[in-house]
């Protein structure tokens, strides 16, 4: 048997990044492995694989198919067969139940996504986070200067605000667009907030810089650490990663006090507000979508009030901004990709 790992993937960029990382580690490990966008079965039955990895959200409808795969392929593979799945709510029970997914087992990548996978009766091997590989952080670093003097030479003093996300629903880009808009009839002057996103943002104050997957994964992390915070105004989250990469490069993050983030957000480095009440949505019903996100519902006054606390806490008291800064690197540490995620390929037997 061939010791190549074939990783099969989405074409949703954090699915892509957690790939490459995937990808990276197997390679440290001695292996030869590759990140393909759709599923090969003939990588497998032709033995051209030993391993493979499929990471995918744990959508029901959407992975159906892809459970199909990881029953077949089983007969072939048997324990060098992995499943690393992500889930922001509810799997739909009715989806869950088909015969097909008993023979299904996943590793879930928070304590939020296990529970609720165990809740829809699908099999969780273990519990892996998340991670960042350092490699990359120390790359990203070398290119941040560069990043730096742009937004200084364009926006001087202001407090600056990195956002990177897609503009899906859960995602609450028009909460984000309404704070701003708050914020602005106060302190317009002192913050601007830069994109990476799927759509030109419509507020004042709001700058799109990038459009989403146009950069490297180490020039995104290089963009975050040349701004003053990260926030993310999202109501559903499987892990949310771009806190944890936003406090790897010694940047303090704005968020909603939900799990799965405060899992690993440290409150003294990140600055957080309470949601009110939870909602079950099926934000992709049209599409066919099979997960009732779990939306952790708050006011756009949240992250207005959060945005100017960070404000202040960067123009008139510095000492405790760059303890934050200190902080958020410190709780980080604990997540790094490379020994994360070495446990996938430590059981496995390859030639």
């Amino acid at each position: 048997m061939a010791d190549v790992i074939a990783i099969f993937t989405g074409n949703a960029q954090s699915l892509l990044n957690v790939s490459e990382d995937l990808r990276y580690v197997a390679a440290r490990l001695g292996h030869r492995a590759f990140v393909h966008t759709q599923v090969y079965p003939e990588l497998v039955f032709r033995r051209k694989v030993g391993a493979a990895i499929f990471v995918y959200p744990l959508d029901p409808v959407y992975a159906a198919d892809k459970a199909t795969y990881f029953y077949d392929f089983r007969k072939v593979l048997r324990e060098n067969l992995i499943w690393y799945t992500t889930v922001e709510g509810r799997p739909a029970r009715w989806e869950t139940r088909a015969p097909i997914w008993r023979y299904v087992e996943v590793y879930a990548n928070s304590l939020f996504t296990e529970e609720k996978l165990k809740e829809a009766d699908i099999e969780v091997v273990d519990l892996v986070p998340h991670g960042v590989l350092q490699e990359k952080v120390q790359r990203a670093m070398k290119l941040k200067k560069q990043y730096e003097a742009k937004i200084r030479n364009e926006f001087g003093d202001r407090v600056v605000f990195a956002c990177v996300s897609s503009n899906h629903p859960r995602k609450n880009l028009e909460g984000l667009e309404k704070a701003v808009s708050i914020l602005n009839e106060k302190r317009k002057d002192d913050f601007v907030v830069l994109m990476i996103c799927d759509a030109e943002p419509e507020a004042q104050n709001m700058k799109l810089v990038a459009d989403m997957g146009s950069l490297s994964h180490e020039e995104v992390l290089a963009f975050m650490a040349a701004c003053d915070y990260l926030v993310h105004p999202s109501m559903a989250e499987g892990f949310g990663l771009p806190v944890l990469e936003a406090n790897a490069m010694g940047v303090p993050a704005l968020h909603c006090n939900m799990p799965p983030l405060n899992e690993y957000s440290d409150p003294h480095a990140n600055i957080t507000w309470d949601y009110e009440s939870i909602e079950y949505v099926n934000l992709d019903i049209m599409k066919g979508g099979g997960i009732e996100f779990e939306l952790h519902k708050f006011p756009p006054s949240a992250i207005a009030e959060a945005m100017e606390y960070a404000i202040e806490l960067k123009k008139n008291n510095p000492e405790e901004y760059e303890e934050r800064k200190a902080r958020a690197r410190e709780a980080a540490e604990p997540f790094d990709a490379e020994k994360l995620y070495r446990k996938f390929f430590d059981n496995m037997i390859l030639l």
